[in-house]
């Protein structure tokens, strides 16, 4: 990528917007909204990197840019992986992200533990022009745990209640320049970065 390259992103998450105008200060980063007046296809996939590629090829047809897709999400091993692909729908299909945590907070009460050892894990996926044969993936994960419990006021998503390694701070009480520089997301792309 050369400096000031416009990305549009396949994404209509505010979060991840703001996320990426962070680790990419000299690019020019919009949402695919601001050029395409329809919502992204269905996630029909069964798996993180299929998702990514439906939503990066659908707005690959309607612009001449990069385009850039992330599928993200949180795994609790303990939990059978859940919420996985259905993280940002996990209490359903227009649920807010205070409805997801408290489903999967209400499933760890089940277990009797107050921590589970969870990971995020970004997929990314960068269709260098209309109709890339060969777009680049790269991923990323950061380990934690999930609480009954939250902290913090910063992020989105299940943020308040992921906690880092030592349990005394999640990503939603940490600044944004920390979470983005240890996030799943800022991992995938330092490898998508050092792959062009």
């Amino acid at each position: 990528m050369k400096k000031n390259d416009l990305i549009c992103l396949a994404t209509g998450n505010a979060g991840k917007i703001k996320e990426f105008n962070a680790m990419l200060p000299s690019h020019e980063i919009i949402s695919y909204k601001e050029i395409v007046d329809k919502e992204l296809p269905e996630e029909t996939g069964s798996s993180f990197i299929e998702n990514a590629i439906i939503k990066a090829r659908f707005v690959s047809q309607h612009t001449n840019s990069m385009v850039l897709s992330d599928d993200s999400g949180l795994i609790v091993p303990e939990l059978n992986y859940i919420p996985g692909i259905y993280s940002a729908r996990f209490a359903g299909p227009n649920a807010t992200d205070i409805e997801n945590r408290l489903k999967l907070q209400d499933l760890i009460k089940q277990t009797g533990k107050e921590f589970l050892p969870a990971y995020f894990v970004c997929l990314l996926v960068l269709f260098r022009f209309r109709d890339d044969p060969l777009p680049l993936i790269t991923t990323g994960k950061m380990h934690g745990f999930v609480s009954t419990q939250e902290k913090g006021q910063q992020g989105f998503g299940y943020d308040k209640m992921f906690y880092l390694d030592d349990k005394s701070s999640t990503l939603a009480s940490i600044d944004a320049v920390k979470k983005n520089s240890i996030s799943h997301r800022a991992k995938a792309l330092k490898k998508l970065i050092a792959s062009i």
